[in-house]
């Protein structure tokens, strides 16, 4: 048997062959793309609810926050390099261990006058910033 192709017969073959390989993977493919692109929804969406939320409400809606977050990222642990799942769970835990003043960003050093409020007043949009930051980082990592 001679196995000798035309150019034209080599190119379709070549073709052919790229196509189905694409068919294999991505119908047996292991979800990995899927898992990050969800991840980066959730994080997204959770980043962007921060704008709607009221400063009041602000260290409640990060509390509430938290168990998806990390819920969120335990998904993504295997679809991730190990580099990247490091920068990640830094990214995360420094999320998670924001305390109401890093969310409210009160100057507790300020010398406050005698008769006024006994705390001094919140700095909200820093804290704002602070989550966001953390949230960006996140998806920085799921790339």
């Amino acid at each position: 048997m001679d196995f000798h192709f035309k150019p034209t017969e080599l190119a379709l073959w070549s073709s052919a062959c790229s196509v189905f390989g694409w068919l294999i993977k991505s119908h047996f493919s292991s979800g990995s793309e899927l898992r990050k692109q969800n991840f980066r929804s959730s994080i997204s969406d959770i980043r962007d609810r921060f704008g709607l939320v009221r400063d009041e409400s602000l260290v409640d809606a990060h509390a509430q926050s938290l168990s998806r977050i990390r819920e969120e990222c335990a998904k993504l642990r295997n679809d991730i390099g190990r580099r990247k799942w490091d920068a990640l769970t830094a990214a995360m835990t420094a999320y998670s261990g924001l305390a109401r003043n890093d969310i409210e960003n009160r100057d507790l050093t300020r010398k406050l006058p005698p008769g006024s409020d006994p705390m001094p007043p919140a700095n909200f949009p820093v804290g704002r910033a602070k989550l966001s930051e953390l949230l960006n980082e996140m998806l920085k990592q799921s790339e």
